[in-house]
């Protein structure tokens, strides 16, 4: 299993500090073979009192008994919808 960690920032807040940010995951092997699509988005959509700035984020990856040892990619695809933008970042690992 395979566990990622992070955390969105430097988005733009609305009204009353509403937030609305969400991400996709795509996971990548060797020669850039696509081997999980990005699915809908997980999103993380609200309002407080303080503003919120970060949304944790955490992924896990369930990896087949029989995948082959080689070097993986996780590519992050983060998106402000309020303020419009988006950042992609991508993370290899390395299966043994």
């Amino acid at each position: 299993m395979v566990w990622a960690r992070f955390d969105i920032t430097g988005y733009k807040m609305g009204p009353g500090n509403q937030r609305d940010v969400a991400y996709t995951v795509t996971v990548t092997g060797p020669g850039g073979r696509v081997l999980l699509a990005p699915r809908d988005p997980s999103v993380d959509k609200g309002s407080s009192f303080y503003p919120m700035r970060y949304a944790p984020c955490a992924i896990s990856l369930n990896l087949q008994p029989n995948i082959r040892p080689d070097e993986y990619s996780i590519a992050i695809n983060a998106q402000d919808r309020i303020g419009n933008q988006s950042y992609e970042s991508k993370y290899s690992f390395r299966v043994e």
